[in-house]
């Protein structure tokens, strides 16, 4: 289900999807977005009297946190991770040439930092033990709610046993509205890129991304059992009581 804010962006329910078992992932216990920077006075009422937010884990680095700082939000637990640098960090886009984009932001080097994000268990342990500790409903966000916070919405479909297959699907449906409703920061930046590949990085979602997360999981621990329980502590018993109560 997507949901119309003023100005909050990307902003999705991730209840619906199909676990392995046939159960369904509970609608209204766990949402992705972008960045809360903008988030309007109804907005914020819209998060605390009606979908009634518990608890919001926050990707962004210090600069991004500091420069866009998340509106105060009554009764709300915001939990700033490790702070996460995104694979690419769109601000500095403009700044570099032809030849210095094509260096840093090859493909190659985009799917190495999924991979690094997999095996990070620092930056979203808070998000495992919200979940672990039913602290709901929750919404994790980024800036652009797209990588990082992917990954996030990545784990926790694993965590609940839904087949990467849909998980991709649902990774490329989500962001279609992701750029027929860019927020105004990212509607800027894509008008005053000349240089097409920009755009590109800018806009393209690869789905191949989360394909090289899961290979770098199982290539480190083999099952998804194994990754949740060494870098997670989460038993296989743990993780049954966690589906128990957020599918349906």
């Amino acid at each position: 289900m997507t949901y119309q804010f003023e100005g909050i962006y990307n902003f999705h329910d991730l209840g619906g999807l199909k676990s392995s078992d046939g159960r369904n992932v509970k609608k209204g216990l766990l949402f992705q977005s972008g960045d809360l920077f903008g988030a309007t006075k109804k907005d914020c009422d819209y998060l605390q009297s009606q979908l009634k937010i518990r608890t919001i884990i926050d990707y962004r680095n210090e600069n991004e946190q500091q420069q866009n700082p998340t509106p105060h939000l009554k009764d709300i637990e915001i939990l700033q991770t490790s702070r996460v640098d995104g694979p690419i960090q769109i601000s500095s886009l403009l700044q570099l040439d032809e030849k210095e984009i094509e260096q840093r932001f090859q493909l190659k080097v985009i799917e190495a930092k999924f991979r690094e994000y997999a095996l990070n268990h620092a930056a979203y342990q808070p998000l495992i033990e919200a979940i672990r500790n039913k602290k709901v409903p929750i919404l994790q966000h980024c800036l652009a709610g797209r990588d990082r916070t992917g990954t996030g919405v990545f784990l926790t479909y694993l965590l609940l046993c839904v087949r990467l297959p849909l998980i991709v699907q649902r990774f490329i449906q989500t962001q279609k509205s992701f750029y027929l409703q860019q927020p105004p920061w990212l509607q800027r930046i894509v008008k005053e890129a000349k240089n097409p590949i920009v755009r590109h990085l800018i806009l393209d979602v690869n789905p191949t991304f989360l394909f090289a997360a899961y290979d770098e999981i199982l290539n480190h621990y083999h099952t998804i059992d194994t990754y949740f329980f060494e870098e997670f502590q989460l038993t296989i018993e743990e993780r049954r009581h966690i589906q128990d109560f957020y599918l349906e």
